[in-house]
């Protein structure tokens, strides 16, 4: 049984070859506004997901209700309704979707959708977006690995003009990374990771680093940005590696406004008062700019300077102490100038 399903402005098209439904097929005839609980095979869904005209109009046309899953699926999104080639172009896709109404109009909802599965991490695939997930990675960095990239919830308006589209899109995610090796290219990074490694006095760390398997990025796209939360852990030697936690978000110009806050390793940093005191307090570290080149300061807003600050600078420091509290100093000097630039 085969059937279509479509707006008046063609924003909105699904195009099925099979389907299983929950209802008797003459309720289903007889269904204006819902159509229940489907199973849907081999779909073809195409989307606009933007338009410059006011759809918000009382004459406009509702939609059927319906949640369905789907196996098998062909989802083809254009930008607008002028776009001669779409930003997503993929097939075989097994789904959950729906269609519902709310107090601000039409819906179309993607749930439980696997992107890629432990896809091999290329410099085509950092491109197409995923580098909005994790801004460590670009078209332009070494990298290797494999990603497995999930969406849970994606929320598509069809009606309503572009800023009420604006408020009311929305995509939630994950990548898992495994076996993901990163070249630090990037002379800041390369620099702030070498003085991280005389920190803990593990000797210098080599161009190419591991991430910790399983390494997950949660992800939420919302207001022309994507916002992430995630917790890495950079594994330059067979001991417990830097745990980074970093927050932020990236737009599609690849501006970051970051957050990211650094646990170095009680065992590594030495026996000392200064070496307790550091492992008790995260680092903390702005990054601006852009993905392929990011700008890291202190953050105006940070208290781990003002905390070491005292220990860093006593003049009866302990000999244990001494070493460390340079590398600390040398570390501040680093952002600050970068931040005055």
């Amino acid at each position: 049984v085969g059937l279509e399903v479509a707006d008046s402005e063609e924003k909105f098209q699904l195009r099925v070859e099979t389907f299983r439904a929950e209802k008797p097929w003459w309720k289903i005839l007889l269904s204006e506004n819902d159509l229940g609980s489907l199973e849907v095979v081999r779909p073809t869904l195409v989307l606009t997901v933007s338009s410059t005209e006011d759809t918000s109009t009382d004459d406009a046309v509702s939609l059927p209700q319906f949640n369905a899953d789907v196996h098998e699926a062909t989802i083809t999104v254009y930008e607008s309704p002028a776009a001669n080639e779409p930003v997503i172009d993929a097939s075989d896709l097994d789904l959950q979707l729906d269609l519902t109404d709310t107090p601000s109009g039409q819906q179309f909802g993607i749930r439980r959708l696997t992107v890629f599965e432990n896809e091999a991490i290329t410099p085509e695939v950092c491109n197409e977006g995923l580098q909005l997930v994790a801004p460590f990675l670009n078209d332009e960095v070494d990298v290797s690995g494999t990603v497995t990239l999930t969406l849970s919830d994606i929320s598509i308006p069809l009606d309503g003009n572009e800023e009420e589209f604006t408020q009311r899109f929305g995509v939630k995610g994950a990548a898992t990374f495994n076996e993901c090796e990163v070249v630090l290219t990037n002379p800041m990074t390369r620099r702030l990771v070498d003085l991280f490694a005389e920190l803990l006095d593990i000797g210098p760390i080599p161009e190419r680093v591991r991430l910790a398997d399983k390494a997950e990025v949660l992800f939420e796209a919302r207001d022309g940005r994507v916002h992430h939360q995630s917790t890495l852990v950079l594994v330059p030697r067979l001991t417990r590696g830097f745990e980074f936690t970093s927050s932020g978000s990236v737009n599609l110009r690849e501006e970051i406004d970051l957050l990211i806050k650094i646990r170095l390793p009680t065992e590594l940093l030495g026996k000392g008062a200064l070496a307790k005191l550091v492992s008790q307090t995260p680092i903390e570290l702005a990054v601006g700019g852009t993905i392929a080149n990011p700008v890291v300061r202190i953050p105006d807003d940070a208290t781990w300077v003002d905390t070491l600050q005292p220990a860093i600078t006593a003049s009866d420091l302990h000999p244990d102490d001494q070493e460390l509290a340079g590398e600390l100093r040398e570390l501040i000097e680093l952002l600050r100038e970068n931040k005055s630039r």
